[in-house]
């Protein structure tokens, strides 16, 4: 929780969470009062990430504004239902 705290102090935008790992109330406190998304899925890191490089190298968010409408809309439209069957995790 350590490493999760310090994402979200230094400006993460999302904290995606491997191995099925809930984070304790304190991350999931100090996420909605960042506003920021909290995803766990079941996959190990190394296949998850490699996962995420993969998709994110397909449709690259380096503008601020389009990080900032994306998660606006994954937030919105996409359940995380969802979003774990399409990265296949």
């Amino acid at each position: 929780s350590d490493i999760q705290l310090a994402a979200l102090e230094t400006g993460a935008r999302c904290l995606l969470l491997t191995g099925g790992l809930y984070p304790n109330e304190i991350i999931l406190s100090r996420a909605e009062e960042a506003g920021v998304p909290v995803l766990v899925v079941e996959g190990d890191t190394y296949t998850v990430a490699r996962k995420v490089e993969r998709y994110s190298s397909q449709a690259p968010l380096r503008h601020p504004l389009k990080v900032k409408r994306a998660q606006d809309l994954f937030r919105q439209h996409l359940p995380e239902e969802l979003l774990c069957e399409f990265l296949g995790i």
